[in-house]
């Protein structure tokens, strides 16, 4: 793994000899608690309470974006 000057690409090698470039985003800035929330929401995961994975069910993705998001000011900007 390696990033690119100015930390906008990071090269990845593979066990299987393949190499793949990703573009890096921007640092998101706001609350905590309000970008916390935002990624879960864009990735449809979370971490439980033992640092495991859990996929968010669509009743869960539903109800934290509509309830909560929208209360704490919607999407965090970059």
């Amino acid at each position: 793994m390696a990033f690119s000057p100015g930390c906008k690409t990071l090269l990845t090698g593979s066990i299987d000899k393949t190499a793949r470039l990703w573009r890096v985003p921007r640092p998101i800035h706001g609350d905590p608690k309000r970008v916390l929330l935002w990624t879960q929401l864009i990735t449809g995961m979370e971490l439980d309470e033992h640092g495991q994975v859990r996929v968010l069910d669509a009743d869960t993705w539903q109800q934290r974006r509509r309830q909560q998001l929208e209360k704490l000011g919607g999407q965090p900007q970059p």
